[in-house]
């Protein structure tokens, strides 16, 4: 009989993550704007499916149901990230070149320099950004109004490529918890 188990494990989509990550950069430091885009977007849709899987998956304290607050831990520093990066995947509907402006020619404030860099959208001008989920009933947190929030706070205005950094950091720490 087969196993039900899946071979794409959370390490395996975690490697797929790398690789897209790296491709990006490599893509970015030859200045290629358009050959850059697509390894971002996948990347980033590595990135969704690495949260999904957590929601889904994940039992940090044994048998207790899966959280889709897994990030909340305190073991794992940088997570208040990923309610960000789920706000905005909702609210452009995984269309994720509605939530990037392309800047060309940023030399400041960058090691190294770059001939251009994505970078995300002010909250208030990503398409989408009223829906971004499903809204909270009376007396549920909503985290739609935390996941947009967050977004505003930490990756607003800022290079996506730092966002893919943390993201990096936060499921490679993950990956130790949960598949040891």
């Amino acid at each position: 009989m087969a196993s039900t188990k899946s071979v794409v494990t959370f390490r395996v989509q975690l490697h797929a993550f790398q690789l897209a990550v790296g491709r990006f950069r490599r893509a970015s430091a030859r200045a290629a704007a358009v050959g850059a885009y697509g390894p971002l977007a996948e990347a980033l849709w590595h990135a969704v499916t690495l949260d999904d899987h957590l929601t889904r998956e994940w039992r940090p304290f044994g048998n207790t149901p899966p959280s889709e607050f897994w990030f909340e831990l305190d073991a794992v520093s940088g997570a208040q990230t990923v309610p960000a990066v789920r706000w905005v995947r909702n609210a452009v509907q995984h269309q994720w070149a509605d939530a990037l402006l392309f800047i060309p020619y940023n030399r400041g404030g960058r090691w190294p320099p770059r001939e251009h860099d994505w970078v995300w959208r002010p909250t208030d001008e990503v398409p989408g950004e009223e829906k971004g989920g499903r809204h909270a009933r009376k007396g549920q947190r909503d985290l739609v109004a935390e996941g947009r929030a967050t977004y505003g706070r930490l990756m607003a205005g800022h290079p996506a490529d730092f966002t893919l950094s943390i993201l990096a950091e936060v499921y490679a720490e993950v990956a130790d918890l949960f598949e040891p």
